[in-house]
């Protein structure tokens, strides 16, 4: 019969999407499985039944979500800087991200500025292409990052029960700013505290666009 030709760029973001997933498959697999392996005890009473098809396939079908986040991510991301004719700061001045909220793993030691109030605060922990981005551009502090919701890829606004200011906002946020608490979140992702989550609406893992900005007074919030 005919041989096909495949296009090898669709088969590098088929590969690339295929290790994704199963790295991420693997990374929730073993936690999981660390977490609800009972420990051994002397008792004679059967161990808990404990179905290992089914938790596979729970965090693989978990893991090809995530991976497709990522690759979506990174597919719009990669087609701005290959459809542009220049190579300026610009270019890597504004991301879509998955967004994840912000915990006290985040703390800067003490004595260091924003140590202990992390989701009080307006600081973000950002890839490090956006430090890349300061550096090409020569931005002079303080640095703001706009964060936007991207409302075809992000899923419904939500508000939490627990958010009483949430509730009361009218209209809601659609743009806030901040600054970075540090620069080394995964590739993908962008590390929100609680309020910026809330105020926009956000779920974990719903997508954004971070942007790098220098005309914006620190603290301030979009509508």
């Amino acid at each position: 019969g005919n041989s096909e030709t495949k296009d090898p760029s669709l088969q590098l973001i088929m590969t690339k999407r295929s290790c994704r997933t199963m790295s991420c498959s693997l990374l929730l697999l073993t936690i999981t499985l660390s977490l609800s392996t009972p420990p051994i005890t002397a008792s004679t009473q059967s161990p808990p039944s404990f179905n290992i098809g089914k938790l596979i396939s729970t965090h693989w079908n978990k893991a090809s979500q995530l991976a497709n986040l990522e690759q979506t991510c990174e597919d719009y991301n990669g087609d701005v800087i290959a459809q542009s004719s220049s190579e300026t700061a610009s270019l890597i001045s504004t991301k879509r991200l998955v967004c994840l909220p912000l915990d006290e793993r985040f703390d800067p030691p003490n004595g260091m500025f924003s140590h202990g109030h992390v989701q009080t605060g307006d600081k973000m922990s950002l890839p490090a292409v956006f430090w890349k981005a300061i550096m090409k551009s020569g931005a002079e502090v303080p640095w703001l990052f706009e964060v936007a919701r991207v409302d075809d890829l992000s899923g419904p606004r939500v508000i939490t029960d627990d958010d009483a200011d949430a509730k009361n906002q009218s209209p809601k946020l659609t743009k806030v700013v901040g600054g970075a608490i540090d620069f080394r979140s995964p590739s993908n992702y962008v590390f929100l505290p609680h309020w910026m989550m809330s105020a926009l609406g956000l779920r974990p893992r719903d997508i954004v666009s971070v942007r790098l900005i220098q005309d914006v007074p620190p603290g301030s919030s979009v509508r």
